[in-house]
């Protein structure tokens, strides 16, 4: 059982008074009088007597007047643990983490290489869907042409007296001339129209469906690239915080003992310390 401190510093009876927190209720309380100054400096619970007596005690020593002037020097307050070094400010001389960063800088790179491209294709797109609106007005311009003809050649066909559909042959078409000829000597002659080859509107279409192809595989290389990058950024990030925390720096570094873990986890394990303890950074180089 461990030694009471403080003994020479009076308890006074229990008394009732008001709960100093709660609801409102009323608890038990015993006065702690300093036999150096006489003073009542602290009242406390009375269950509360074994575990705060001792705190309070030596809180009242370190500003009590009568007991420095008897010698009394109780220990100070324990001083908090210096803030962390800015670990970004930090030059890291791991020859894997010179490899990481150079790996970070071609992937920057190899990203920036495929943004350029996208706003490439991207243009490419936007410059072939004006082709094709302008195609595709002048294939209906064609239609409406077509239309009337496809009138006039009915009209004509009707004259003829040529069933339609389907379109008759050449043979046919040629025997009604010379029939119409024989009526009207000096009546206009018709030439068969020819069917047209492939559409140039097609053409363009099936390019930007390749294009967007094109665009949309470097846009899912892109947010690959972009993901690495964010990974890592977080990973240090996350190391960083840790870092903050004196318990949790601790238990970190001492999971991160190269001769608790395998061997193919200690260059890993190195790399996390030199993130989180600059001063194993310095060792280490």
């Amino acid at each position: 059982m461990p030694t009471k401190k403080y003994t020479d510093f009076l308890e006074s009876e229990p008394f009732t008074r008001d709960a100093k927190h709660g609801n409102g209720g009323t608890r038990e309380y015993v006065g702690i009088t300093c036999p150096h100054c006489t003073i009542s400096f602290v009242q406390i619970t009375k269950e509360n007597i074994a575990t705060s007596k001792a705190t309070e005690c030596l809180k009242h020593l370190r500003v009590c007047e009568a007991a420095k002037a008897a010698g009394l020097s109780p220990p100070p307050k324990k001083q908090t643990a210096p803030p962390l070094p800015d670990l970004q400010c930090v030059v890291c001389t791991d020859p894997d983490h010179a490899a990481l960063a150079v790996r970070n800088d071609a992937l920057e790179e190899k990203n920036g290489s495929l943004n350029d491209r996208l706003r490439s294709l991207e243009r490419n797109e936007a410059r072939r869907s004006v082709e094709i609106d302008e195609m595709r007005e002048r294939a209906r311009a064609k239609d409406r042409e077509d239309d009337r003809r496809d009138q006039l050649l009915k009209l004509c066909l009707d004259k003829l007296g040529i069933p339609n559909p389907p379109l008759p042959t050449p043979e046919v078409l040629t025997d009604g001339f010379k029939k119409l000829e024989r009526k009207t000597p000096a009546g206009p002659r018709f030439v068969p129209l020819s069917m047209a080859g492939e559409s140039k509107v097609d053409r363009l279409q099936s390019e930007n469906n390749r294009l967007r192809a094109e665009r949309n595989k470097a846009v899912k290389q892109r947010d690959a690239q972009e993901e690495l990058a964010r990974d890592a950024g977080l990973a240090r990030d996350a190391l960083a915080t840790l870092a903050k925390d004196p318990y949790a720096k601790k238990h970190l570094l001492a999971a991160c003992h190269s001769d608790k873990l395998p061997e193919d986890m200690i260059r890993s394990a190195k790399r996390v310390r030199c993130l989180v303890d600059p001063e194993f950074q310095k060792k280490d180089a």
